[in-house]
């Protein structure tokens, strides 16, 4: 099967899927979901489900009069945003978005303003982090 290089995405062999080309990394380790054209496989749907939940749970509790805890959620977004571009190895800036968004969205109109888009800010720190970690990281033998 020929294999061609492409700068952005690495070595693609010639295997096509019904809408684009996808590389032996992506069709065997994340199974992608080839039937309905999606873009996403399962392991990153169900990742993205969890931080989803985490990053909505951490926006509800950060936006109750009670939370007074900035520590912990900044910490709470940091790890949660770097398991999902770590694990997922991909799209940092959707790990980003899925865990950070949920602050700004629940208190954009409350008191903190447009400091919870700070969230965001932190989100995106952490991702990019377990993004890093893993493509710099020896793989294993």
């Amino acid at each position: 099967m020929p294999r061609y290089m492409c700068p952005a995405f690495g070595a693609l062999s010639a295997h096509r899927t019904t809408s684009r080309w996808i590389s032996k990394q992506d069709h065997w380790q994340n199974a992608p979901m080839q039937s309905a054209g999606h873009w996403i496989g399962r392991r990153d749907a169900l990742l993205a489900l969890v931080a989803g939940a985490i990053g909505l749970t951490l926006g509800y509790l950060d936006s109750r009069p009670t939370w007074d805890d900035t520590g912990i959620t900044a910490a709470l977004l940091l790890l949660t945003s770097a398991m999902g571009a770590g694990l997922s190895g991909r799209r940092p800036w959707l790990w980003a978005l899925l865990t950070g968004i949920w602050i700004p969205l629940f208190e954009v109109g409350g008191a903190a303003g447009l400091a919870a888009f700070a969230a965001l800010g932190v989100s995106t720190v952490g991702a990019i982090g377990g993004y890093l970690l893993v493509r710099v990281s020896p793989p294993r033998s």
